[in-house]
């Protein structure tokens, strides 16, 4: 049962990890991206940088070249170039997070469905 719990996580965060490096980094795309957010408190996003920071917050503004995050905490806003941004996300889950725990839910719950039929079922299952 640990084993299967322990696969699980692994393949949730490979696919976590292959999303990452999947993601575009093309200045084109991700200017389209933040475009198409919109700009206000609900423009809500997650954004990866190319040092490997994580943002969040909202677009307060959309430039040429660059755009500025308001950041959820501190009340600091931050003009990002376009060009400096690996990956633009919404504000929750992924998609291949939330497949991955859905697999494993039904894998867990499975794995207990088993154990307590053949639990209960004595010498007459083998």
């Amino acid at each position: 049962m640990k084993q299967l719990i322990g696969a699980v996580l692994v393949l949730v965060v490979t696919f976590n990890s292959v999303a990452v490096l999947a993601a575009t980094s093309d200045p084109n795309k991700i200017k389209s991206e933040i475009t198409r957010r919109g700009i206000g408190e609900k423009a809500r996003v997650r954004i990866t940088t190319r040092d490997n920071v994580q943002l969040k917050g909202y677009i307060s503004d959309i430039g040429e070249s660059t755009f500025a995050l308001a950041l959820k905490h501190g009340g600091e806003t931050r003009t990002l170039s376009y060009s400096d941004v690996v990956q633009v996300r919404g504000p929750g889950l992924s998609t291949a997070s939330k497949v991955g725990i859905g697999i494993g839910a039904v894998a867990v719950g499975t794995g207990i469905a088993a154990a307590v039929i053949l639990g209960k079922c004595g010498n007459y299952c083998r």
